[in-house]
Parts: C-alpha cells; structure tokens; sequence
C-alpha cells in the first residue's frame, strides 16, 4: 500500500528485496538501497519503489532481512530513464514486523542541529482494525 501526502510518502510492504550497500562520492558515504514492493498494476507486475537511507539508519537497515515486511515515511523522489519513470523514497523512519501482525522494532531519523541519530523504539505491538498505522 502506497499513500503520497503533500510533505512525503508512505509505504507499507509485504515483502523487501536484499539490501545493496555502496558508498558514493568524494567522501565514500554510506548508502543502502532496496526494492519495496507496494501493490500490483493493471497487468498483474509488481509496483515496487527503490528505498534509500544514509546514515544514521544505514546501520539499522543493513540488518533487515530479505522478505521481511516494512512499514516506512520519507520524501518521494522520481527520475526518468529511456522514457519511463521510476520513483524511490529517501526513508527518514521505518518500522520492521514480523509478518504476523506485530511491529517488533520502530526506527526513526532525529536531526538536531549537534547530529543525527537513530531513536530505536523497542516494542511489540499487537496490530488490529483500532491501531493500524494508516
């Protein structure tokens, strides 16, 4: 499921691909990147956005596993190659299940004017109808 809001994007997925992890430009920074499945198109093909993270949630997304179901916010960005368009999100939180309803660990990217952190939230969450996140 997919949800654009004015300020930035909303994804929740089933299902992620493995995260590829480079480093780019003069100063080497870290960068993550996956695919995040969010829907099926007209045809039946898979809708998928790439996600990406800098530090500091680099460190927290290079530990998810492939397949698991994510939930994340961040700014839609979009380029265009050969004629077709083709959108990622630069994630600024995400929050990781277990795929059985339960939001096991919440990750969230806190600026402050000294750093950048990673606030980890952990908890289980017992998700239904009343306390869904969208």
């Amino acid at each position: 499921m997919k949800i654009e809001l004015k300020d930035g994007t909303i994804i929740a997925s089933g299902a992620i691909s493995n995260i590829k992890m480079k480093k780019i430009g003069e100063k080497q920074t870290p960068l993550a990147e996956f695919s995040i499945i969010y829907g099926k198109g007209e045809n039946g093909e898979n809708l998928f956005y790439n996600a990406k993270c800098f530090k500091p949630l680099f460190d927290v997304v290079a530990t998810i596993p492939k397949g698991k179901s994510v939930f994340v916010a961040g700014k839609k960005e979009t380029r265009e190659y050969n004629g077709k368009e083709y959108a990622s999100i630069m994630i600024d939180f995400i929050t990781v299940s277990n795929g059985f309803g339960e939001i096991v660990n919440k990750y969230e990217k806190i600026e402050t004017k000294a750093e950048e952190k990673v606030i980890e939230k952990k908890e289980t969450i017992a998700l239904d109808d009343d306390n869904l996140p969208f």
